[in-house]
């Protein structure tokens, strides 16, 4: 049978204050009748609830523990022995269990006050906690909410420590909620910090498999505090401070998220971020490190994104013995930030991905390393035009390899060499000229690029820079176009055209797409100081990109139409001004003195039979000539066995020396000279100078240039046309 308590009277309900404090209740339930009844309690003052089916129950008009306003006051303590025994859902002021039975709590549990010693033995603990579990397991449905507008400290209840988690944990209500010292608390499901009340963790925090969402500002100030990850993800809509202590997001945690009005600041060298493989840290706001770089850790496989649209999104530095895994950086201009404590370099030991705008390392003096060899530098998906302006460094191996650098058209290709370097460097100023004095801006891409590796003996890389349309010298005028593009070696005020012999490469800019020139074949300088040889590159030198026409130096010994006498891989043009570094012959069907395909060799009739006059028709063969001085037979041989009679091979310019022989060294062999093709007694170190020789056909061979200049020898045995 029931026993009803009736509370008429406020007197009425004092003398039962007094009754519970001092005796058990021995009724199944507590029945408030009505509006009237009226039910309060100082807050050590005990309802103790010791039938395994007791209840409070409200008749019509009454509502006490129904809503906030109108919370149990006092304590009320489940003490049910039997095998279970319900806690209903209702808004108490203190709430403890105890005796045998299992607690099964219901959903819409509200806490309301704040800790308060009671007078009564047994009670001791709710004079640090509103909330406390003694006895029998516990149980939790729905959500259980602590909702007190003073200080409250949660009662530790997680699975590894008690045997089971709070279901969904909500923190509301104003009042700083606390995770004491060695206390452990653990959802099943998740946490919800409401905004406007703090949470401050002094122990552990195991979040569950749903999203927890954390408005409210967080703060972790103890060195063995822990906030554990679970499986669901982990919304951090407040801020997030570690005074000290360890976020730790495990392999199967879910995405940790640093909202876009919210700041995760690590406060010092104790402020730990520890990501394992294939967690992922995104950050939509800000990320601020105090701390040292060593208080960072984050697993090769684990992800870290920066997703906010912050003009420009700020991005924490690390340290090359605690990197980032992959960093994506998407949704905006991206710029490394000024560490506190640490250099602000950035280092990761896999993959990079940027979408959506650039990454400025150069602002803050930073560079971006790749620590992974085989990692992968993505941007825009793979097709896009962003760009990591300032200096972006890649490890390197003695295997063949492809390094993708600051863009997508940016690259260096390495063969298999065990002299191969370790680590490169490239520095790129988008729309910035060289520092060095070589730019020249009428003619160069507006585009600032320094290439640095650590290599000790020779190697050789093909580089390739990718650029913007809107860096051209002018617009892209003629002769400055960007089929005309090469490169050169600048230091200071020097520059060196580089040449390999191998043709470049190129791809036009247009409109917001890069474009790309290439070369293969470059190989290592030992010193900085220019000339350093056209096929070479010292480190820490700019490359410059040069539009218009260029000089055209020979790399071998062989016919003028073989594409493999010089540096380009290609014949010169009229526009183009040529240096002739070894022994070149015109109108001579080759092989001829010993040369062939530009390595000794017979080559296929594009090489050394083509005639001068199929390749050029009425057309010059270049803009100038200079048989340069300082190497032995420097020479430029005119036959006349296989260009028309009247062929006339000459030069283009017309407002100066066109001509110059600066070999000043004396040819071997006797003038005039007749051929002997074939009887093995042309040799090229018969030659220096000009030599025009008539011994092998019928007609007269031909040189024509608007002026000469000759410091040297010139042997003719046909026609020299000097001026128009």
């Amino acid at each position: 049978m029931n026993f009803k308590l009736l509370l008429k009277t406020s007197a009425i309900a004092v003398c039962f204050i007094c009754f519970f404090a001092i005796s058990d209740a021995t009724a199944q339930n507590f029945v408030s009748d009505g509006a009237s009844a009226d039910y309060n309690a100082t807050c050590g003052a005990v309802i103790r609830m010791k039938g395994n089916g007791s209840q409070f129950v409200n008749n019509p008009g009454a509502d006490l523990g129904e809503t906030a306003g109108s919370v149990i006051p006092g304590v009320v303590d489940w003490a049910g022995t039997g095998a279970s025994q319900t806690v209903q859902g209702l808004y108490y002021s203190l709430l403890y269990t105890s005796s045998t039975s299992t607690k099964n709590v219901e959903d819409g549990v509200f806490v309301m006050g704040g800790a308060c010693a009671t007078f009564l033995s047994g009670y001791d603990s709710l004079g640090v906690y509103p909330y406390f579990a003694t006895g029998g397991s516990r149980t939790y449905a729905g959500t259980f909410t602590y909702g007190g507008s003073d200080p409250q400290n949660l009662f530790s209840e997680q699975s590894g420590a008690s045997g089971t988690d709070y279901n969904i944990l909500s923190l509301d209500g104003g009042g700083t909620k606390t995770i004491v010292n060695w206390g452990s608390v653990g959802t099943g499901l998740n946490v919800d910090l409401v905004s406007g009340t703090d949470l401050v963790i002094k122990g552990d925090l195991y979040t569950g498999t749903a999203t927890s969402t954390l408005a409210g500002n967080v703060t972790m100030d103890s060195l063995d505090a822990e906030f554990i990850v679970g499986t669901g993800a982990v919304d951090f809509t407040g801020n997030m401070t570690i005074e000290s202590g360890t976020l730790i997001a495990a392999t199967t945690s879910g995405d940790v998220t640093i909202a876009a009005t919210s700041t995760l600041t690590l406060s010092g060298d104790d402020s730990f971020l520890d990501f394992d493989d294939d967690s992922d840290l995104i950050i939509t706001g800000d990320i601020i490190n105090s701390g040292n770089g060593m208080n960072l850790s984050f697993a090769c496989l684990s992800t870290v994104t920066y997703n906010g649209t912050q003009t420009p999104q700020l991005v924490m530095p690390t340290l090359t013995t605690h990197p980032y895994g992959n960093l994506v950086l998407t949704n905006g201009a991206k710029q490394g930030d000024a560490a506190s404590n640490y250099a602000n370099d950035i280092f990761l030991c896999n993959n990079f991905a940027l979408t959506g705008g650039n990454f400025d390392m150069f602002t803050n003096t930073g560079t971006l390393t790749m620590l992974a060899v085989a990692g992968t530098a993505l941007y825009g998906g793979g097709t896009g035009n962003e760009e990591v302006v300032g200096s972006m460094a890649r490890t390197m191996d003695a295997d063949a390899g492809s390094y993708v650098f600051n863009n997508r058209n940016t690259t260096i290709d390495l063969d298999a060499n065990v002299d191969n370097p370790t680590l490169a460097t490239i520095e790129m100023r988008p729309g910035q000229g060289s520092s060095m004095g070589a730019w020249d801006g009428a003619r160069d891409v507006n585009r600032s690029v320094n290439l640095e590796h650590n290599a000790a003996d020779d190697f050789d890389m093909e580089l390739a820079v990718g650029y913007l349309f809107s860096e051209g010298p002018g617009a892209w005028a003629t002769p400055n176009t960007q089929a005309s593009i090469r490169f050169h070696e600048g230091n200071g005020t020097d520059d060196e055209k580089i040449g390999t012999g191998q043709v470049y490469n190129r791809t036009d800019a247009a409109g917001a797409n890069l474009g790309q020139v290439s070369l293969a074949g470059i190989s290592r300088a030992t010193a900085q100081a220019l000339p350093n040889d056209l096929d070479k590159f010292a480190s820490g030198n700019d490359v410059i990109l040069r539009a218009g026409p260029t000089t055209f130096y020979t790399v071998n010994d062989g016919r003028w139409t073989n594409p493999n006498t010089w540096d380009e891989g290609t014949q010169p043009t009229s526009a183009d001004n040529t240096e002739l570094r070894h022994m070149v012959y015109v109108g001579i069907d080759g092989p001829f003195a010993g040369t062939g395909d530009g390595d000794g060799t017979d080559g296929v009739a594009a090489n050394n039979t083509l005639a001068e006059s199929d390749h050029y028709g009425t057309d010059a063969a270049a803009r100038t000539i200079n048989i340069a001085s300082g190497y032995a037979n420097a020479s430029l041989v005119i036959g006349n066995e296989d260009n028309p009679t009247a062929y006339i091979f000459g030069t283009s310019f017309t407002d100066g020396s066109s001509f110059l022989n600066n070999n000043t060294n004396a040819p071997s062999a006797a003038f005039p000279y007749a051929i002997a093709k074939g009887a093995g007694t042309e040799l090229k170190t018969n030659f220096n100078g000009l030599w025009l020789i008539n011994s092998l056909g019928t007609g007269t061979p031909g040189f024509g240039t608007y002026q000469i200049e000759n410091k040297g020898t010139i042997n003719n045995e046909g026609v020299i046309e000097v001026g128009e």
